[in-house]
């Protein structure tokens, strides 16, 4: 005797599937998007500045999607939607002001304990040669948030002297995203 199984859909929890056909939802994927709105917001002295005028990227159009649940943001600190291991790339779009400067650049501050204390997952400076000099840089990280209380992350903008974060309200400069890739260990 033989048996037929038609599925449209099927949820697991790990990615190894094989398919002919149908659509396959991981458990827990998720991917978003997100840009610093603030056109040009100047940062001052040798220090890190906190970024925190943030809106999702599907905010500008359709055609930038976005799966799963969404990420909450209040004040800079980045609270994940449930637990897992979460692949975070932060896109730093930047430029000197006044001169040439040593470096400015994306930094990833991360807790397990809601900033009580914090440490660097990521960071990644690059020197701006001149006045007005553009500067971009990539910092990437995977963190592993097994409690969605008091694991957070804050993306920030590491400096010496003053300089600029590049943002915007129509299009995408600095950027942040999140990828869920599979369960907190």
């Amino acid at each position: 005797m033989a048996s037929t199984l038609k599925v449209n859909t099927v949820e697991v929890d790990s990615i190894q599937p094989k398919t002919t056909g149908g659509t396959i939802i991981y458990g827990g994927q998720m991917f978003q998007q997100w840009h610093y709105t603030t056109a040009v917001q100047q940062v001052v002295g040798n220090s890190t500045t906190l970024l925190t005028t943030w809106a999702k990227s599907t905010d500008l159009g359709s055609y930038i999607g976005s799966v799963g649940d969404s990420m909450a943001m209040s004040s800079g600190i980045w609270t994940f939607p449930s637990t897992g291991i979460y692949k975070i790339e932060f896109n730093f779009t930047g430029d000197a002001d006044g001169g040439a400067r040593l470096y400015v650049g994306s930094n990833l501050k991360a807790t397990i304990n809601n900033f009580s204390s914090e440490f660097d997952i990521a960071q990644n400076l690059q020197g701006a040669a001149a006045n007005d000099h553009r500067v971009s840089s990539l910092s990437t990280a995977l963190f592993n948030c097994s409690n969605v209380s008091t694991h957070k992350i804050k993306a920030s903008c590491r400096h010496v002297d003053t300089s600029h974060v590049i943002g915007s309200t129509t299009r995408i400069e600095t950027s942040i995203m999140f990828t869920r890739i599979g369960a907190a260990s």
